[in-house]
């Protein structure tokens, strides 16, 4: 991992890669005034077409809600940070 660091730092000096920790990472985002958005809305239920609703689609299917809940997560970290 090392051999990774170093090179990305020779290759691109303007990125400075490292090891951290999450508590690192928070505490340079607070110290950076960064701000995030939220995404106040919600991607469920699932319209199909314009009078065509999936509320009830995946509570018979847990392993398909389980994927999609993460998929809605994913999207959501996708959405705020572009």
């Amino acid at each position: 991992m090392e051999i990774f660091f170093r090179a990305t730092n020779e290759l691109y000096p303007d990125i400075n890669v490292f090891y951290s920790t999450p508590s690192c990472y928070v505490k340079s985002v607070n110290e950076g005034n960064v701000t995030w958005g939220t995404k106040q809305d919600d991607y469920f239920p699932y319209a199909s077409g314009p009078h065509s609703y999936w509320t009830g689609y995946f509570t018979s299917r847990p392993s398909l809600k389980r994927f999609e809940r993460y998929a809605h997560n994913v999207l959501q970290v996708i959405y705020i940070n572009f």
